[in-house]
């Protein structure tokens, strides 16, 4: 249950990447029937963009306040704090091995992006066995981690060969710049004022503090 509620939190953060690549899946597959190679390519990118828009300060979050927001479950639930963090970065990496899988997918290469899946799933099973055995549900995070980040791996790899795109590395440094501001304005008021309302209001406050913080912070930042 500890697991499942910090699996359920991870997986919140990434339903803007995952609609993202829903939404673009129609209109890159359209673009590629129509040769138009450059706007492909373009898409891939901004969608690699906004794919860590909510799971980069999540994951921040996650470390900062995470035992906060699993208290609104019940204060036995602050057990999953450990494994938070570590499936948020899961979430994360996936995030992005979604996009290149969906680019994949809708240009044309299906086989392709199958047996990327394939190794993914294959890997992700194989460590679970062993890391669980060794460091029980620790063990099961850090191999679902470890999975995705093979399958990002292999995935840039296939699309990289098929279409030229570049990887948008200003602006998810962008993201990782407002998430630390967030941090700050999350540090600064958590040292000075000691909130404890309810565990519902009391993640509420932060959350929101945090929200605003950071896309204040983005905004500044990236004129995209």
């Amino acid at each position: 249950a500890y697991y499942e509620v910090a699996w359920n939190l991870a997986s919140l953060l990434a339903i803007f990447g995952t609609s993202l690549a829903q939404t673009l899946f129609p209109t890159i597959s359209q673009l590629d029937s129509e040769g138009d190679h450059e706007e492909v390519s373009s898409l891939v990118t901004d969608s690699l963009a906004y794919s860590g828009l909510f799971l980069i300060p999540g994951l921040v979050g996650g470390l900062m306040i995470g035992d906060i927001v699993l208290g609104v479950y019940g204060s036995e639930f602050k057990t999953a704090t450990i494994v938070l963090p570590i499936l948020i970065i899961a979430r994360l990496i996936y995030a992005y091995e979604a996009q290149l899988i969906s680019s994949l997918n809708a240009i044309g290469h299906p086989d392709t992006a199958f047996r990327v899946n394939l190794v993914f799933v294959s890997t992700n099973l194989g460590l679970n066995i062993v890391l669980v055995w060794l460091y029980g549900w620790v063990g099961a995070a850090v191999a679902t981690a470890t999975a995705a980040l093979i399958g990002l791996i292999l995935a840039y790899a296939a699309l990289s060969q098929i279409i030229t795109f570049e990887v948008p590395g200003r602006e998810i440094t962008y993201q990782w710049v407002a998430s630390a501001l967030m941090a700050a304005g999350i540090y600064g008021v958590d040292s000075v004022t000691v909130i404890s309302i309810s565990p519902v209001l009391d993640a509420l406050v932060y959350v929101c503090l945090g929200t605003i913080v950071y896309f204040l912070a983005l905004g500044v930042l990236s004129r995209q």
